[in-house]
């Protein structure tokens, strides 16, 4: 339950099921680390990014979650070097909103292109004394 900097990352093969198993490495590791509050908003965050990954790269991807002193770092790294851009969606479409969803819970988002695809990363800002999330403004 510390409270310095650390960072966890695993790769899938970019199956839809393993979006699932990204989100729950996610939360194993906050909750293992005593951040539980906001556990909720970064596991949709990462669910967002894992889906895109496995729907528009084609293979596999990478989680990495860290904290960096009182701000906490998800990131989704993929082969493909097409930066994505949130779509303009009718309200009731049924897909096209993940990042709109990622720029309303995360206190800044972002794309960094690689030397073999990209990450696209989501930060979090965390409270030191009760190591609860603050989301963004």
């Amino acid at each position: 339950m510390g409270t310095g900097n650390w960072s966890a990352c695993k790769a899938w093969s970019p199956d839809p099921g393993n979006v699932a198993l990204a989100r729950q490495f996610v939360a194993l590791q906050l909750l293992s680390r005593g951040l539980s509050s906001g556990v909720t908003d970064v596991q949709l965050v990462t669910s967002e990014l894992a889906t895109n990954a496995v729907r528009h790269a084609g293979g596999s991807f990478v989680v990495r979650i860290q904290r960096l002193e009182d701000t906490l770092v998800l990131g989704v790294s993929d082969s493909s070097a097409l930066v994505p851009t949130m779509a303009r969606t009718a309200r009731l479409a049924p897909s096209g909103r993940g990042l709109h969803i990622v720029d309303q819970l995360s206190s800044e988002w972002g794309v960094t292109l690689e030397r073999t695809g990209k990450s696209v990363w989501a930060s979090f800002s965390v409270q030191p004394r009760a190591a609860a999330f603050r989301r963004g403004g």
